[in-house]
């Protein structure tokens, strides 16, 4: 996602970062506004899919730190995955 000089420095100013601009676009509610542009911002209905979303994420992340793969850059393969025990 590219920002303006303007963009960067409002975001800056106000706490906001990166992703979590990411994160509005993609779950926030869409509004035409002036200059051929659009407005997101997240809605309870949003608000409620990221927290699912998240909820997930969190009981995702204990399974995810036990395990590993062996990955084939070359051909974007993964060649095996396992429990890591380390």
């Amino acid at each position: 996602m590219k920002l303006t000089k303007h963009a960067r420095i409002r975001c800056q100013q106000r706490g906001i970062r990166t992703h979590h601009a990411k994160l509005i676009k993609a779950f926030g509610e869409a509004q035409r506004v002036p200059g051929n542009a659009v407005k997101y911002r997240l809605t309870k209905k949003g608000r409620k899919e990221l927290e699912i979303i998240f909820k997930q994420g969190i009981q995702l992340l204990d399974k995810l730190k036990e395990q590993a793969i062996i990955y084939d850059e070359a051909n974007e393969t993964i060649i095996t995955c396992y429990h890591n025990t380390n």
